[in-house]
């Protein structure tokens, strides 16, 4: 009997282990697709040298796991929280304010800020749909509003 108990707990224990490495797995794959959007790549900020600067996700209002594994131009996507933004000087970074993953449906809402090289503060909004068909993520629906 306690085998079967010891078992029961086993399978039980990996089944939750697949299911969060699999939800991981479609967080990345979503953050990977809103960091790679068409509409925001002439904003990414570069250094004097004309190499991209990195870019950077705030961890406020939704946040994600430290092992999320996300790149653009060849650097790891760094999470940072509010204290960091000012401390060491980022200019530019995405602000998620909705991350909701049902199923197959990806809701997404984030804004990307930014300063301008002229100083001014810019925001871009992205209001994102995704569906998720055979194992693949794809964006069905987007809405961009500058301000």
């Amino acid at each position: 009997m306690k085998k079967r108990a010891t078992l029961g707990i086993v399978l039980v224990l990996i089944f939750s282990i697949k299911m969060r490495a699999q939800g991981n797995g479609d967080i990345t794959t979503i953050l990977q697709k809103c960091i790679d959007l068409p509409e925001l790549e002439q904003l990414y900020p570069v250094n004097s040298d004309g190499s991209h600067k990195p870019v950077y996700v705030l961890q406020h209002g939704v946040s994600f796991p430290e092992n999320t594994a996300v790149s653009k131009f060849g650097k790891r996507v760094q999470f940072v929280n509010k204290g960091q933004l000012n401390s060491e000087n980022i200019g530019a970074y995405f602000l998620f304010w909705e991350y909701k993953i049902d199923q197959d449906i990806a809701n997404i809402d984030f804004v990307y800020n930014l300063n301008n090289a002229d100083g001014n503060p810019k925001s871009v909004r992205v209001i994102l749909t995704m569906r998720k068909s055979d194992g693949l993520w794809s964006i069905v629906n987007t809405k961009t509003e500058g301000r």
